[in-house]
């Protein structure tokens, strides 16, 4: 029941930025009370993937506290699949005061993806390669790509995962989802 509803979350304003997969990772008040009702599926989601909120980690004041978008399914609405090579381009200027981070997660231990490297994350404080735009691409798969490890996340074949996009900081262009994420490309 948790993976179905955190997976697929049905709340009335989880999906961040309409027509793309990204969902608020962390959908209640972390009182996880609001009128009229207590936030029992919200937090039946939230406590199955992580173990605690605060107000600091549901910020939408600019250039304060953190926020985390969740992701499940690649641009053609298909899960995300260890044996497929992805790829995710972060447009520039990431809304942020700190930093972002992308981290893959184990879909059925919730934890980072135990690949190889001990790798599951990339974050903007690395020496990431930058696009000529500006941009960066993010390769998300088993298979390293010529001369891009720096942005490489690798996966495990026969492993589902998912993954969150950290925002530390966040600016306006996060607050009123005027910059957006594209979705996750599958690229084989």
């Amino acid at each position: 029941m948790n993976r179905a509803i955190g997976y697929e979350p049905r709340f009335e304003g989880a999906t961040w930025w309409p027509g793309r997969d990204w969902k608020l990772a962390l959908f209640l008040d972390p009182s996880q009370e609001i009128e009229h009702t207590t936030q029992l599926d919200e937090r039946t989601v939230w406590f199955y993937e992580a173990v605690t909120a605060t107000k600091g980690m549901t910020s939408t004041t600019p250039g304060q506290g953190q926020a985390y978008l969740h992701v499940g399914r690649d641009s053609d609405g298909q899960w995300l699949s260890g044996e497929h090579q992805y790829e995710l381009v972060v447009p520039v200027d990431a809304p942020v005061e700190q930093f972002c981070s992308f981290i893959a997660y184990d879909a059925d231990t919730r934890r980072f993806i135990d690949n190889p490297t001990d790798r599951a994350d990339r974050s903007s404080r690395a020496d990431l390669l930058i696009n000529a735009d500006g941009s960066v691409t993010l390769h998300l798969g088993p298979r390293l790509p010529a001369g891009r490890e720096q942005n490489w996340i690798p996966t495990v074949a026969g492993r589902g995962w998912f993954a969150y996009f950290h925002f530390y900081a966040p600016k306006v262009g996060y607050c009123d989802t005027t910059w957006q994420l594209p979705d996750l490309i599958r690229v084989d």
